[in-house]
């Protein structure tokens, strides 16, 4: 009922019933579509907690690994290529995988060779060779044994064959020292 200033007490009339109706009828419309706009901002953020799921996913098993290793490859190239005064020109030949001799393929060896160049040339040449050169690794560490590859005074002899190795792909004295930086054996 509605109070009028005189406290009176009207009776609804007609048009005041179609008002309320249209007046419920709008009500029950906000709260419908207040229950769907609630139901679709849900459905949209599963969807984007969903899709974020799956590029997280995706991103740490595929394009993470590549992007590491660019990374990595980059700053193993600006080091060997620095042309730094203090520090030689070197060419690093990484992650070598080698079966052993005799092991069956039970069991590698995982290693990188450091090739320092007398000049930053030199270093270039020993970079458009790589293939050569690691294949030259790979047959030389091949063909030694996990007790030959294990024995650490057998490690200058090691050396001196991979250099041979590589001397006989760039020609001699283009390497001035070879390092090992990494060498593991599973």
């Amino acid at each position: 009922m509605l109070w009028s200033l005189t406290e009176e007490v009207h009776t609804p009339t007609r048009m005041d019933s179609r008002a309320m109706a249209e007046h419920e009828e709008n009500t029950g419309s906000e709260e419908t579509t207040d229950q769907k706009g609630g139901r679709s901002k849900l459905s949209m953020a599963a969807v984007v907690l969903v899709t974020l799921g799956l590029g997280s996913a995706v991103g740490m098993t595929t394009v993470g690994p590549k992007v590491g290793a660019a990374l990595a490859q980059r700053s193993i190239t600006q080091a060997a290529t620095s042309e730094d005064e203090s520090s030689p020109p070197l060419h690093v030949v990484d992650n070598l995988v080698v079966n052993p001799a005799g092991s069956g393929g039970s069991r590698f060896l995982l290693t990188s060779v450091a090739l320092e160049a007398g000049s930053a040339e030199e270093a270039t040449m020993l970079g458009a060779k790589d293939m050569q050169i690691r294949d030259s690794f790979i047959l030389v560490l091949g063909s030694k044994t996990v007790e030959q590859l294990s024995d650490i005074k057998r490690r200058a002899q090691l050396s001196k064959e991979l250099l041979a190795a590589v001397d006989t792909i760039v020609g001699p004295d283009v390497v001035k020292r070879l390092f090992i930086p990494q060498f593991v054996i599973q």
